[in-house]
């Protein structure tokens, strides 16, 4: 398996930033979106200060807040310009009292003031937002960061999958990464290699879950892959109401969902009233298992789908 560099859209991305845009990269999970990135980081090295958020876990605001900071601070350290403003922003901000996301909103406009004042060009990259845990429109997160867009040396790329929907407020230039075919994995790809493919259907983190496995037949690598994983995923069953956990099953079985409330989805896995599946579907919307773009509900992992799949033949 070769290293896929995506050098048509690596340059995109670059000439873009080098043009000021601010930029949304859309990528499903597992599509290569963060390899590209820190190919990008390395394209700009000395002509971007770039600060990376990746935050899998920020339910709580003093953990935001701390690895949001933590980020500054340690480009700042060999970087006296950048140090000394951040060090003003400390002290005309009650940074320590600091206890929610109405108060990160408020300071946004005050760092970005005093990052104009540094001389160099900088790039906060946040990356899976729709992996935050927690909910970035309704805290007014989105649009907090239009303080930072906003200003003359600063610039933002969000990165994301489809569900989430981004403020037209920011103006950002729209980047979709495509899926990698198989003979972008492999210059001539074998049977094997296509069945492993199709299984994970171009996420390569599920491909290389499948490679792995050293497997000789692509049936052995899924099979020995889905076992492994399946004392884990079974504990999700418990978090859900039989309906719900009914619903899941049904639109992985799908793959894509655009009406789940469609009489005839309902009768062909016997999931009961329109009105019981929409309170369902609310429920796993608010747990991420699920999501929805313009078009369909669909599994957010694909590895999880492929377990629900492979449950419910079993």
């Amino acid at each position: 398996m070769k290293t896929l560099i995506r050098a048509k859209k690596l340059e995109e991305l670059y000439d873009a930033i080098m043009n000021r845009k601010n930029l949304h990269l859309e990528a499903p999970l597992g599509y290569g979106a963060s390899f590209l990135l820190s190919r990008l980081e390395e394209r700009l090295v000395n002509r971007r200060i770039c600060f990376r958020y990746a935050i899998t876990n920020s339910q709580k605001f003093s953990t935001f807040k701390n690895i949001f900071f933590a980020e500054l601070e340690k480009q700042a350290q060999e970087r006296p310009n950048l140090s000394f403003q951040l060090n003003r922003f400390y002290q005309e901000t009650a940074y320590v009292t600091m206890q929610n996301f109405a108060d990160f909103h408020q300071c946004l406009k005050l760092l970005a003031d005093h990052l104009q004042q540094v001389g160099l060009d900088f790039l906060f990259i946040f990356e899976h937002l729709e992996d935050w845990n927690l909910d970035l429109q309704e805290k007014g997160m989105l649009e907090a960061f239009s303080h930072l867009a906003e200003a003359r040396n600063i610039q933002v790329l969000l990165n994301s999958d489809a569900s989430l929907k981004i403020p037209s407020k920011l103006k950002l230039e729209k980047h979709v990464l495509a899926k990698a075919s198989a003979e972008d994995i492999w210059a001539n790809p074998s049977a094997f290699e296509h069945e492993l493919y199709e299984f994970s259907q171009g996420n390569l983190q599920l491909l290389n879950a499948l490679l792995a496995k050293k497997q000789e037949k692509a049936a052995e690598a899924i099979v020995n892959l889905l076992k492994e994983v399946h004392p884990l995923f079974k504990l999700f069953q418990h978090r859900f109401t039989a309906l719900q956990w009914k619903l899941l099953q049904a639109i992985a079985l799908e793959e894509r969902v655009e009406q789940p409330h469609a009489f005839a989805f309902l009768v062909k896995y016997n999931l009961g009233a329109a009105s019981s599946i929409e309170r369902a579907l609310q429920n796993l919307l608010s747990t991420k298992l699920i999501q929805r773009d313009e078009q369909a509900y669909f599994v957010h992992d694909q590895l999880f789908m492929r377990w629900l799949q492979w449950l419910v033949k079993q």
